[in-house]
């Protein structure tokens, strides 16, 4: 985790909550933000995205294990992450419209069409998915490490991957508790 986020990741995922009598069910997180606070609002049902999404509910699609908040932002894993978010805009572009002035056999050609398009948009998402996980489970060593960092995107990720690179030889492993 860089460094400035090092001491938010471990008030988040330390014992200040269990210990004063509070749900851990809030800590898991991505660095920065729990996941609890990611899926939906306090409002709306939540339902998880089983390949085609349900109108007026928050869809949950699938998490992102192994991947810190600059992961997915795009500063790591930039080609994989910015396939996700293709494959996630093709999606939301294939979703039909909220309401459908029409005829019954217009209705049933755009249904269809639309079925057939977000089917295309979801595969796409599911691979991206498979992809992006693939490549964070591929950073295990240090030598994972300086490959991945061997092309940084801009100074930021240049600047990242010099602290990763250089934390990868700490012998020190934090851990909540």
């Amino acid at each position: 985790m860089l460094l400035p986020l090092q001491p938010l990741g471990t008030f988040i995922g330390g014992r200040y909550a269990p210990n004063n009598g509070f749900a851990t069910s809030w800590q898991a997180n991505d660095g920065v933000v729990p996941l609890t606070s990611q899926s939906k609002d306090s409002k709306g049902s939540l339902v998880v995205f089983g390949g085609s999404s349900q109108i007026g509910k928050w869809n949950q699609m699938p998490q992102l294990d192994r991947m810190d908040h600059l992961a997915v932002v795009g500063i790591t894993l930039h080609t994989q992450i910015k396939d996700m978010y293709v494959a996630h805009a093709q999606l939301l572009a294939s979703l039909p419209a909220a309401s459908i002035t029409s005829s019954v056999s217009t209705l049933t050609t755009t249904e269809s069409t639309t079925t057939a398009i977000s089917e295309a948009a979801t595969l796409s998402v599911i691979a991206a998915a498979a992809a992006l996980k693939n490549a964070a489970a591929s950073v295990n060593t240090k030598a994972d490490l300086e490959k991945l960092c061997a092309s940084p995107i801009n100074t930021y990720a240049k600047n990242y991957c010099t602290n990763m690179l250089n934390n990868a030889n700490a012998t020190t492993r934090r851990l909540r508790g």
